[in-house]
C-alpha cells in the first residue's frame, strides 16, 4: 500500500511539472530569460563599438551601452 501511495505521488508530482512547463507562465519566464540574456551581448557590442569605434571615454560607453541595451530589452519584451 505504501509503495502504491508513493507511486501515485510521483505520478502526481510529474503531471503537475508537466502542465508547468506548457503554461503560458514558463513560456513567459523564457522569453523574459531569452531577452535578457541577449541584453547582456547587446551590452558589451554598443560598449566595444562605442569605445573603440566612435572613442568614447570608459565611463560614457558604459553608460551608453546600458541605455541601449536596457531600450532594447524593453522593445523586445513588448513585442
Amino acid at each position: 500500500m505504501k509503495q502504491h501511495l508513493e507511486y501515485f505521488n510521483i505520478i502526481f508530482l510529474i503531471d503537475k511539472v508537466y502542465f508547468y512547463l506548457h503554461s503560458a507562465l514558463f513560456s513567459r519566464f523564457i522569453r523574459f530569460a531569452v531577452v535578457g540574456f541577449s541584453g547582456v551581448f547587446v551590452d558589451l557590442g554598443a560598449f566595444y563599438f562605442l569605445h573603440s569605434s566612435l572613442f568614447l571615454s570608459l565611463t560614457l560607453s558604459a553608460m551608453l551601452s546600458t541605455e541601449i541595451a536596457i531600450i532594447n530589452n524593453f522593445i523586445w519584451n513588448d513585442l
